[in-house]
C-alpha cells in the first residue's frame, strides 16, 4: 500500500519574484524551444532555466545540468527559493474549463515512498530510454525533485478530499496565480502536525496508480538505491488525486496517418469491414461541423455502451464510424493480454487497424514514422482535417478519452497500456513546491 510523507518543501519567495505566474511551468516534456524562450523572457527565475536549462544542451553529457544545479543554488543563497521551516503536505487546486464546463481537481502533493512497481504503486505506460537519460542527469546535478509524480488512488467515499478540505479551512491559498491557458493554480501548506498524520493515515491503505510521470518516478526508484545515504531520497515527490475527483478530466489522443506508400482510404474500408461496422456520416457543405458533430456524439455513445469505436476521416464528404464487431479478433491476436487490456480502444487500433491493416508497427508509433498524436484541447479534430484536406496527412482516427476506470482496471493487472493512451488534463506544473534530497 501506498507510503507518503510530509516534507520540506523548497519554494519560490513571491516577492523577491514579482508573481507565481512569472516563475512556474509546464513538465519539460511538454516545453519546446519557443516556449522556453518566452518562460525565460518572462523571468530570470522561471523554472524552465533549471528543468529544461538551455545550457544543459551544451554541456558533455557527464557534467549534464551542472549549470541549472549552480544556479539553483545561486537562487537558495539568494533567498528566491526558500525551505519552508517544518515538514509538510501540500494541498494543490486547479480550476480550468473544458467545452463550457468549470471543473475543480483537489490534490495532495507529498513524499510518496519509492517501491518496485506492483507492491502498491501502478504504472499504466511503457517508458522510453532517451527520457530517463535526461531526468536521470538532472536529478544527479541538482539532487531536487522539481516536478511531481501525478498519482491517482481509489477512494469513492472522498476521505481524503474530506480531510484536506477541513486542513486548510477557510484561508487564503499560500500561492495562487493563473497560467498561460487560464487555468487556475492554488497551494496550501499543510504543516499542522495532527492533520498530516490523519492524511498519511488515512492514505496507508491505498494503492497508487501513476497517470503522469513514469519516466522520473523510475529514475527516482534507481538513484534511491544508489545513495542509501540520502534518507529523503526514498521518496519522490508526488501529487496524488483521487480517482473519484469529479476534476479528474482525460481527453482524448487522435492518431493522424501521413506518409504511408500507396496508402487508399477504400482499401482501408474494406480491410476494416472484416471485423468492423462501418457507418458513413455526410461531411460537405457550409453546416459540415453540424454534421460532425452527429458522428461524434455516436462516438460516444459506442463508447458509453463499452464498444471499441473510432471515427476515420481520409478526406471527402463524409466521416466514417468504425466499430469493432468481433472481439475475437483481439483475443486471437493479442492472446497474451488480459481481458481489460484488449477492450482498450487504442490496443483495438493499434493491434487489429495501424499494425495489421496499415503495417505500422510498435517501432514506428514509438518514433512518429506514420503517427502523429494530436492531443485533444478543442481543435485537434480540425487540425487534422484541415492538414488531410490539404494533402500533408492521408487519415486520422478521432478517439474516446479512456477512462480512469479504465487506466486502473489495466494497471491492477500488471499490465501497461499502448503508447499515448491517456491525456490527463490539465498538467500538474512545475514550480509550485520542490523536493530537496539533500
Amino acid at each position: 500500500m501506498a507510503e507518503i510523507a510530509p516534507f520540506k518543501g523548497l519554494r519560490y519567495d513571491i516577492g523577491k519574484v514579482g508573481a507565481l505566474g512569472r516563475v512556474f511551468a509546464p513538465p519539460y516534456d511538454v516545453i519546446d524551444g519557443p516556449m522556453r524562450d518566452r518562460l525565460i523572457a518572462g523571468s530570470q527565475y522561471n523554472i524552465a532555466r533549471i528543468s529544461r536549462s538551455p545550457e544543459a544542451e551544451s554541456e558533455p553529457e557527464a557534467v549534464r545540468y551542472s549549470f541549472a544545479a549552480k544556479l539553483m543554488a545561486e537562487w537558495r543563497k539568494a533567498g528566491v527559493l526558500r525551505e519552508d521551516p517544518a515538514p509538510a503536505l501540500y494541498a494543490y487546486e486547479q480550476e480550468f474549463a473544458v467545452s463550457g464546463r468549470t471543473y475543480q481537481r483537489l490534490g495532495i502533493v507529498a513524499g510518496l515512498r519509492l517501491v518496485d512497481f506492483g507492491k502498491g504503486v501502478h504504472p499504466h505506460e511503457e517508458t522510453l530510454s532517451g527520457p530517463k537519460a535526461d531526468r536521470r542527469l538532472l536529478l544527479e546535478q541538482t539532487r531536487t525533485h522539481m516536478g511531481q509524480i501525478f498519482g491517482l488512488y481509489p477512494d469513492d467515499a472522498g476521505a481524503v478530499n474530506a480531510a484536506i478540505r477541513k486542513a486548510v479551512g477557510t484561508r487564503r491559498p499560500d500561492l495562487e496565480d493563473r497560467d498561460a491557458d487560464g487555468i487556475v493554480h492554488r497551494m496550501w501548506a499543510i504543516a499542522d502536525q495532527k492533520a498530516c498524520a490523519g492524511l498519511v493515515r488515512i492514505l496507508a491503505d491505498k494503492d497508487i496508480f501513476i497517470a503522469d510521470g513514469h519516466h522520473r518516478y523510475e529514475v527516482a526508484l534507481k538513484y534511491s538505491r544508489e545513495h542509501p545515504e540520502l534518507p529523503q531520497a526514498r521518496y519522490v515527490m508526488a501529487t496524488l488525486v483521487a480517482l473519484s475527483d469529479p476534476g479528474l478530466v482525460v481527453l482524448p489522443t487522435h492518431r493522424l496517418v501521413h506518409d504511408l506508400a500507396g496508402f487508399s482510404l477504400d482499401k482501408l474500408e474494406k480491410a476494416l469491414s472484416a471485423d468492423f461496422r462501418l457507418q458513413s456520416f455526410p461531411f460537405k457543405g457550409e453546416d459540415r461541423q453540424a454534421r460532425l458533430q452527429s458522428c461524434l456524439a455516436r462516438l460516444a455513445e459506442e463508447g458509453r455502451a463499452g464498444r471499441a469505436a473510432f471515427a476515420l476521416y481520409g478526406g471527402g464528404a463524409r466521416f466514417t464510424l468504425v466499430t469493432l464487431e468481433n472481439p475475437k479478433a483481439m483475443k486471437a491476436a493479442e492472446p497474451s493480454h488480459g481481458d481489460a487490456w484488449r477492450a482498450l480502444d487504442v490496443a483495438v487500433l493499434h493491434t487489429l487497424i495501424l499494425d495489421r491493416i496499415l503495417g505500422i508497427d510498435k517501432a514506428k508509433l514509438a518514433a512518429k514514422t506514420n503517427i502523429d498524436y494530436l492531443k485533444d484541447n478543442g481543435e485537434a479534430i480540425s487540425e487534422a482535417v484541415a492538414r488531410i484536406d490539404a494533402g500533408r496527412a492521408q487519415c486520422v482516427f478521432v478517439m474516446n478519452p479512456t477512462s480512469v476506470g479504465q487506466v486502473a482496471a489495466v494497471a491492477s493487472t500488471g499490465e501497461k497500456m499502448p503508447q499515448k493512451s491517456t491525456f490527463f488534463h490539465p498538467k500538474l506544473y512545475t514550480g509550485m513546491v520542490f523536493m530537496p534530497l539533500a
